[in-house]
């Protein structure tokens, strides 16, 4: 009988200790969501505004009426212009915030980025 052919043993190491789990802070990530939600929501409607400026849109209408009517308390502050780049200047201005403010939640949650 031939000699048998000894295969070698391959031993995988064995961790010392396992990963730590991520622990997620609940409620931060609700928060960001809810900040950037009312970002966009308002952001939406200044380029409603914008666009019916623009556009010389019927300041009768119910709709047009009701969107300058909302959105006057934000653009308020930057109608010191003729025209329509306060609406421009107020659009920057609160998604800038929104993103600070949902920046600021990230770091009082103590993650260091976005996806932690």
């Amino acid at each position: 009988m031939p000699d048998e052919i000894k295969i070698p043993e391959i031993k995988i190491p064995e961790p010392t200790k396992p990963p730590a789990p991520v622990v997620k802070k609940p409620g931060f990530s609700k928060i960001k969501f809810f900040i950037y939600f009312i970002g966009v929501i308002i952001e939406i409607l200044l380029f409603l505004r914008l666009i019916f400026k623009l556009t010389g849109a019927d300041s009768t209408n119910n709709f047009i009426n009701f969107i300058y009517a909302v959105t006057n308390p934000f653009v308020a502050p930057y109608g010191i212009f003729v025209f329509e780049p306060g609406t421009l200047i107020a659009m920057f201005v609160y998604a800038l915030l929104a993103w600070g403010i949902a920046k600021i939640i990230i770091i009082a949650a103590g993650r260091k980025h976005d996806n932690q």
